[in-house]
């Protein structure tokens, strides 16, 4: 791995836009759908949960939060909720559940420049990360409950730990303690002093000594 490079990432958001699911089947319903235990969730709690392809690839990341014993309010980019919503109701067929849009905004970071972003180590959602990453490739944590049972994705995930590891990583990399010849990973968006990119697992061996 280089020298200088971080694991202890999080996602930026701006501004998140919400969607309210509520009724009788909504906490069985997202627990069935997402990396996250929706059964052991309490009133008032909050928790980060991925949608994911079978392939385990990224459909949608977004933070929940339990609003009461019926309803969540799945937080978002605002540019994404309505696909969300789109894609969860795909899935909706004689539970008793109701989908709204609604108007509340929350903001978990303040805005910043992209320089700034970076080199706070926030990743971006559309451009650090995108449709085409797996979740094991990004700083997974907070989005996944493994001893949950099945979801989208689930198969795939477990294999990678079970058998080993992804291809590649996404890393913060200090511009400052490497010189720039010996980057050799594509960086997806740079800082002053920092930046964003994946470097493949498979050389970590033979890289950063």
């Amino acid at each position: 791995m280089y020298k200088g490079c971080h694991m202890e990432l999080q996602w930026y958001q701006p501004k998140l836009a919400s969607l309210n699911i509520s009724g009788i089947d909504a906490s069985d319903f997202l627990h069935r759908l997402t990396t996250q235990d929706f059964k052991n969730f309490a009133t008032g709690q909050a928790k980060y949960a991925a949608f994911l392809e079978p392939n385990s690839k990224i459909k949608h990341l977004f933070l929940a939060e339990k609003t009461s014993d019926k309803s969540f309010l799945l937080w978002a980019l605002p540019e994404s909720i309505e696909k969300l919503k789109i894609d969860l109701e795909k899935f909706h067929f004689n539970e008793d559940l109701n989908f709204e849009i609604n108007n509340q905004i929350k903001v978990i970071h303040k805005e910043l420049s992209e320089q700034q972003r970076v080199d706070s180590g926030l990743f971006s959602l559309g451009i650090d990360v995108t449709e085409k990453n797996l979740l094991l490739e990004i700083p997974f944590e907070d989005f996944l409950a493994r001893q949950k049972g099945c979801y989208p994705g689930q198969e795939v995930v477990e294999r990678v730990f079970t058998y080993g590891n992804v291809t590649k990583k996404l890393m913060l990399l200090d511009l400052e303690k490497i010189s720039k010849e010996r980057i050799d990973a594509a960086i997806t968006s740079r800082g002053s002093k920092k930046a964003f990119l994946y470097y493949k697992t498979s050389k970590t061996a033979a890289i950063g000594k």
